[in-house]
């Protein structure tokens, strides 16, 4: 399982077991970028703010490549990723998430 937050790149199961060593190479790559991806690029670049809550996603046996990585070698992710871009996930509903989280504090 793994958590992620904006601008970090998720790879698909797939791409995730036949680049493993790629990716961890990539990953690894986390030296300050200074630039931003544009607005609306392929792929799978999670924006994890939404209303009236955050974006939560769960995440198993895919590889998240960090925000900075993801800048500097989104075209070759996109590359490796695009062969198994298929998805099998689901959106929750308001009720469910909040079920997620637990009671509220009182």
């Amino acid at each position: 399982m793994g958590y992620m937050e904006g601008g970090e790149y998720l790879m698909s199961t797939a791409a995730t077991a036949i680049h493993f060593e790629r990716l961890q190479k990539l990953n690894s790559d986390n030296a300050p970028v200074d630039h931003e991806l544009a607005a609306a690029l392929p792929g799978r670049v999670i924006d994890t703010h939404a209303e009236p809550h955050d974006k939560l996603l769960l995440i198993q046996r895919q590889f998240i490549i960090n925000r900075n990585a993801t800048l500097r070698h989104f075209d070759e992710l996109v590359a490796l990723n695009a062969p198994h871009a298929f998805y099998n996930g689901r959106i929750f509903t308001d009720e469910e998430i909040g079920y997620m989280q637990g009671p509220a504090d009182v």
